[in-house]
């Protein structure tokens, strides 16, 4: 099977497909962001963790793409004074 082939049976079988896939590329593009913003201000992970109220390791998750809870980003993008109009979408 062609990939073209495989990608259409799988919204031809899932009708959800579309939605998680505009979910996965929000959270990336979230991630992404957050990074950047992180980087441009010349913050460490551990500073931004602090400022959120997260773990070191929890900011890493998300720069790495990582499945995390919604409100975790949130404190991230907040410790940054970021909101959604920071996000390429």
């Amino acid at each position: 099977m062609k990939y073209t082939e495989f990608k259409n049976s799988l919204r031809k079988d899932d009708p959800e497909f579309g939605s998680r896939i505009k979910a996965e590329k929000l959270r990336i593009d979230m991630a992404v962001a957050i990074t950047q913003k992180r980087e441009e201000e010349g913050l460490s992970q551990k500073v931004i963790a602090n400022i959120a109220h997260l773990t070191q390791q929890q900011v890493s998750r998300i720069e790495n793409g990582e499945n995390c809870n919604i409100d975790t980003y949130f404190k991230a993008m907040a410790a940054l004074g970021m909101n959604f109009k920071d996000i390429a979408i």
